[in-house]
């Protein structure tokens, strides 16, 4: 069922980004690429492809002068690297979008890609724990992981904690 959904969802997203290119509506276009790659990468887990889609976003972005959208994208793709444990992948682009929003002068998002880093490193030893089988600093870490991303509001995040806290109870 959830392949299907993904199908659907891809489908929907291509027919969106054609609608925008044929009116030549450059935000939206940018938008649905952001989670057409994202959602791409997850269902072919082709690396080179996201990143080379990810750059055209960012040329993309570029053109418009949107260095917020540019850090954002950045994030986001580097939230969907976490959930599928490409640790260094992850935290490359974290510390991409990183560099890209410092730029902005907002802290608040600054903030947040510190917060996403040290949950990626969290993430990465709380695997290591399971694997180990210290499921108890594997808990620990999994409530120090949550209390720490709570405030990016990141799902496909909290969802990756709910399932790692629903192996770990069984």
């Amino acid at each position: 069922q959830f392949r299907d959904e993904r199908d659907a969802a891809l489908e929907s997203y291509n027919e969106a980004l054609r609608l925008f290119r044929a009116v030549g509506a450059k935000l939206g276009e940018a938008n649905v690429l952001g989670a057409l790659l994202r959602l791409e990468l997850l269902k072919n887990q082709n690396f080179l492809l996201a990143e080379k889609n990810l750059e055209s976003l960012i040329i993309l972005r570029q053109s418009m002068k949107d260095i917020f959208s540019q850090g954002a994208d950045y994030f986001n793709f580097s939230v969907t690297l976490t959930t599928m444990r490409e640790w260094e992948k992850a935290i490359f682009y974290c510390l991409r979008a990183r560099d890209t929003l410092e730029k902005v002068g907002e802290s608040n998002p600054v903030e947040q890609t510190h917060r996403l880093e040290k949950g990626i490193y969290l993430f990465k030893d709380i695997f290591q724990h399971i694997d180990s089988g210290d499921t108890q600093t594997a808990r620990v870490l999994l409530s120090q992981t949550r209390l720490l991303l709570l405030p990016t509001g990141e799902p496909p995040l909290f969802l990756m904690l709910d399932k790692l806290e629903d192996e770990l109870a069984q």
